[in-house]
């Protein structure tokens, strides 16, 4: 008769536990998925944003140690958006942020509202648009990595940790693409990098 010992019990619980997550990073990487599928098409409505900005920021900034700056224009045009996949977003954004700056410093998020003309270097049709910058004080992004941070998979996180699964950028630029808007940065190593969100503002106010 096999008796089970203290030791084996705590293996079996171990192990029980790391199935468990990685069905629940299965289910979320799936869920990733989806949203670069037909079926993560926005499902959009008329709302002033400046308030879901300010809380996806504060929800993704729960778990650090970072001051945040809010300047957000109070006469910011309506948008038409997907809040669920603009909270992810953000949320994704400020997350990178945060996580890069692991010696402090400062989130600025800036909301206001743009103007796209003709030949002004943003890939856009003219019109009305609002514009999310948000703007860290971390390490940065090598110049030679720029072009590839919104290709999914790519990473400069270690890839054994949550944090290093190289889809948290591309789906933002995904989210932004599927709302007909753009996502550029800019960045400095040691200084910061700059996200700026550019969405179409609705026809009309609601």
């Amino acid at each position: 008769k096999n008796s089970l010992t203290l030791t084996d019990h705590g293996r079996q619980v171990e192990m029980l536990t790391e199935a468990q997550k990685s069905c629940m990073k299965g289910k979320e990487l799936t869920a990733k998925f989806i949203t670069f599928s037909e079926g993560g098409v926005p499902v959009k409505k008329k709302m002033h944003i400046n308030g879901l900005v300010k809380e996806s920021t504060e929800i993704a900034m729960s778990g650090f140690d970072i001051e945040c700056k809010f300047e957000l224009d109070d006469n910011l045009w309506v948008a038409e958006v997907d809040e669920n996949q603009f909270r992810q977003a953000i949320h994704n954004i400020v997350v990178n942020g945060c996580e890069s700056m692991d010696q402090g410093g400062v989130l600025t998020v800036h909301t206001e509202n743009y103007i796209v003309r003709e030949h002004n270097g943003i890939s856009l049709e003219p019109g009305r648009y609002i514009c999310i910058d948000i703007k860290d004080q971390g390490k940065g992004i090598p110049q030679e990595d720029l072009p590839k941070i919104f290709d999914p998979y790519f990473t400069t996180k270690h890839m054994s940790t949550q944090k290093g699964t190289g889809f948290g950028l591309s789906i933002c630029h995904s989210i932004i693409k599927k709302h007909q808007g753009e996502i550029t940065v800019e960045s400095k190593e040691w200084v910061g990098t700059s996200f700026h969100i550019y969405i179409p503002a609705a026809s009309m106010d609601v």
